[in-house]
Order: C-alpha cells, then sequence, then structure tokens
C-alpha cells in the first residue's frame, strides 16, 4: 500500500471566470473536505433493526497556509467573500482524482503576529453536486 503525503492533496481556485481556469493556492498548508449524509428514520414496526435512508447530502472545504503577496488563488477567495459571490474549486489528488463544486466562503482569515508571516484560513460550504473522478 502506498501512502500519499499531504502536499499531493491541493486546493485549487477558479481565476478564469466562465472559462475555468484553476490555480493552485501557492503557499498552502491545509486543506480538508467534508462530506455529509443527513438520514430519516424509516423504521417500521415490523423491523427488527433500525432503517434510515439518506435523505440529503452536503459538503464543506477549508484550509490554511502562509499568504504569499500577488497569490491569485488567495485573492480569488477574498474577492469571492467580500462579493458574496460563489466559487468554482477544485481539490486535486496526487492520483489525479478530482473532487469540483461551486462553493460559498463562509470565513476568511489573515493572521499576522508583529515578527511572524502572514497566515490565512477559509472555510466554505458546497452549494451544488460535489464531483468526484
Amino acid at each position: 500500500m502506498a501512502f500519499i503525503t499531504g502536499t499531493s492533496f491541493r486546493f485549487y481556485a477558479n481565476t478564469g471566470g466562465a472559462t475555468p481556469v484553476y490555480t493552485a493556492l501557492s503557499c498552502e498548508g491545509e486543506v480538508s473536505i467534508n462530506i455529509t449524509n443527513t438520514t430519516t428514520d424509516t423504521t417500521s414496526k415490523c423491523d427488527t433493526w433500525d432503517t434510515n435512508e439518506i435523505v440529503h447530502s452536503g459538503w464543506t472545504v477549508s484550509g490554511s497556509g502562509y499568504y504569499n503577496d500577488g497569490d491569485a488563488g488567495v485573492d480569488i477567495i477574498v474577492d469571492s467573500i467580500m462579493g458574496r459571490s460563489q466559487l468554482l474549486i477544485q481539490v486535486k489528488t496526487a492520483d489525479a482524482k478530482t473532487f469540483s463544486g461551486t462553493v460559498s466562503f463562509t470565513d476568511f482569515t489573515f493572521d499576522a503576529s508583529h515578527d511572524g508571516v502572514v497566515n490565512f484560513s477559509f472555510s466554505a460550504t458546497g452549494d451544488s453536486t460535489l464531483t468526484f473522478a
């Protein structure tokens, strides 16, 4: 079994508008995708085991890193959250698998100490089906 490292799991933001051009965050430190299913109880009086049915699904993505001046990926995230607009994103794995979907950014933070580097972090909620291919 071959394990992949986190450097092979990257976040990309569409910086090309209607014709997607995906740009990686230049100094990304981490990225995370969370996929959830909400279920409803479908157990009947005849069942001996609980039964459930998935009624809807959702997903979120979050990440952080060091801000590199002129980072087009970070800039488009800031533009998206400030403009309250959705953004098409991808997260790619080492073996060329890709998560894709549209998100609304719910949180973006720049953090800078007196003598440290500038960090950023973000959170977003999926606004469409998350695809994986």
